[in-house]
């Protein structure tokens, strides 16, 4: 219904609301063929309709966001948050994964403490349905929702059938993260000059290497080492300027995700590992115990020898 919605809205904006072009056919001894005119026009359209598209579809999102809040701050509204939730995970699944991930770590953090543990894990392993896809402090958020606090609530809450199998869902998230984490960490970053490794400075055609992410490209006509500001491409009249300027923009777009992604994924491993490797060793402390399962998560997702044996020290000292 939301995709339909929106492709009735940009039909009727891209009719009624034709966008001109400033291009080298404005300018005296320069023409454009047909087939640039053409081709610049659509591609004008296009973001236009994905402009449109995103800024309803985050309307949308946060419509559901505050209704979600509204309802859980009302515990006599438990029931239909669940209902409401069930709701949107079928509606936002489909439409985005961020967004979907998003409103599942809204929904359980308005869960009251008496439907903790099962609800929680049960909407977090939602929202992590696509967990390669989410940023990754995201993925890190979700992921830390399903821990249980103590081996008093594993008994409470799961009989030991069920916690062998809840604990296998749940532990393959982790020992995900744990991986993925490791995985994006450039070692030679830092963090103070902004510098990268040279396997990733290489995708970068217009970002100078130890450029800060906050700096956007430069707009044509202004020297290196002055500050851009972000201006609309279409009003850059050389048709090669322009597009460079488009390609710029774009680099620089992926420019701050990459920095951003390695930034926090430095920070989790600071932080997090070290807590995430306390809680496996604690989880596979809780019978029923399967150090089978355990030692093939260990050895699919660990690579580091000091980190298996410290998750395996953990473990015989809990069970002492």
């Amino acid at each position: 219904m939301l995709k339909q919605v929106l492709r009735t809205v940009q039909a009727a904006v891209l009719l009624l609301c034709p966008v001109t072009l400033i291009g080298d056919e404005d300018i005296p001894g320069k023409q454009m063929s047909p087939s640039q005119d053409n081709q610049n026009a659509r591609s004008q359209h296009e973001r236009l309709q994905e402009d449109m598209e995103k800024r309803e579809l985050e309307t949308e999102f946060r419509r559901d966001k505050t209704q979600l809040r509204r309802m859980s701050q009302a515990l006599e509204e438990f029931p239909r948050l669940t209902e409401l939730a069930d709701a949107l995970h079928v509606k936002w699944s489909e439409l985005d994964p961020t967004l979907h991930a998003q409103l599942m770590l809204e929904i359980v953090r308005g869960i009251p403490p008496e439907h903790a543990v099962p609800r929680k894990q049960h909407y977090a392993a939602r929202g992590l349905q696509r967990a390669a896809e989410l940023p990754v402090r995201l993925n890190a958020q979700l992921v830390e929702q399903m821990r249980i606090p103590s081996s008093k609530m594993v008994r409470e809450h799961f009989t030991p059938e069920e916690w062998s199998e809840r604990r296998e869902e749940q532990m393959r998230h982790w020992f995900r993260l744990y991986r993925r984490i490791n995985a994006t960490v450039d070692p030679k970053w830092d963090d103070d000059f902004f510098k990268w490794s040279q396997d990733v400075t290489k995708d970068f055609k217009h970002i100078k290497p130890g450029q800060p992410p906050q700096i956007p490209p430069f707009p044509p006509g202004l020297t290196a080492g002055v500050p851009g500001m972000r201006v609309p491409p279409e009003s850059i009249e050389d048709a090669k300027m322009r597009q460079a300027y488009i390609e710029a923009l774009d680099e620089h777009r992926l420019y701050e995700q990459k920095w951003l992604e390695l930034s926090r994924a430095r920070t989790l491993q600071k932080g997090f590992l070290p807590s995430a490797e306390r809680y496996i060793a604690f989880v596979y402390a809780c019978p029923p115990y399967n150090d089978e399962e355990l030692k093939a998560f260990l050895d699919a997702y660990v690579e580091d020898e000091a980190a298996r044996e410290r998750i395996l020290q953990r473990l015989s000292r809990h069970r002492q």
